[in-house]
């Protein structure tokens, strides 16, 4: 505190007024300015939260060798964790469409899963050869003339030509039209998700993913 010099000379008055002035004077001092700009905390933009984290997995791995990141390390810098997407193969699905087509006498408009051996397109349209699951092989039309990869699996809604003995046919080559066809991904993802589904659903898949297997190989190729 700043002392102010009392003089004898001088009246109370003016020596109290003083004393104010100086105390209301280190007062403005300590208070921000009317109108200044408060000073804020830094945001970080995007990028450099992107290589902070980058550093942060680097460092860790630095850290461990070659031992496996902990798991809440992964998740802090946005690292992926377990399964990245749910199979497509289910087995109550596969299980179903089993059991459909070992029915004494299955629908003849359908859908079910097909691997492709062999598809072409001819004169008169996209035929393909396909292993049907429970249900055998046999050649189809595409509607649409639409080629599908051979060795790869479908689910396909397919049907059966129907034929009356006053009808003459109409591809004698075909037995029926796959109506539309979804890919559903390759014969080794179904087999290895076969390894954890009940037997009886991994002989039928199994069945149908050998029949002509090296056929389906060499259209592949």
């Amino acid at each position: 505190m700043q002392h102010i010099p009392v003089s004898l000379s001088t009246p109370i008055k003016v020596q109290r007024a003083r004393s104010e002035a100086v105390s209301s004077s280190k007062a403005r001092k300590s208070l921000p300015e009317f109108g200044t700009k408060a000073v804020l905390p830094k945001v970080k933009t995007p990028a450099q939260m992107a290589r902070e984290k980058k550093n942060l997995v680097k460092d860790v791995k630095r850290c461990s060798g070659s031992a496996a990141i902990p798991k809440h390390v992964r998740r802090s810098v946005g690292g992926k964790v377990g399964k990245t997407s749910k199979s497509l193969w289910k087995a109550s699905e596969l299980s179903q469409l089993c059991r459909e087509g070992l029915r004494h006498r299955p629908s003849n408009d359908f859908n079910t899963i097909a691997k492709v051996v062999c598809c072409d397109h001819l004169f008169h349209g996209v035929h393909c050869e396909v292993n049907l699951l429970a249900r055998g092989n046999d050649n189809f039309r595409v509607l649409g003339d639409n080629l599908l990869r051979p060795g790869s699996l479908y689910m396909v809604h397919v049907k059966y030509d129907t034929h009356h003995e006053d009808e003459s046919e109409d591809d004698e080559f075909t037995s029926g039209t796959i109506l539309s066809a979804r890919l559903m991904g390759s014969p080794t993802s179904l087999a290895k998700a076969c390894t954890q589904m009940p037997l009886e659903v991994s002989q039928c898949v199994t069945e149908m993913l050998s029949y002509n297997a090296e056929t389906g190989e060499d259209s592949a190729n």
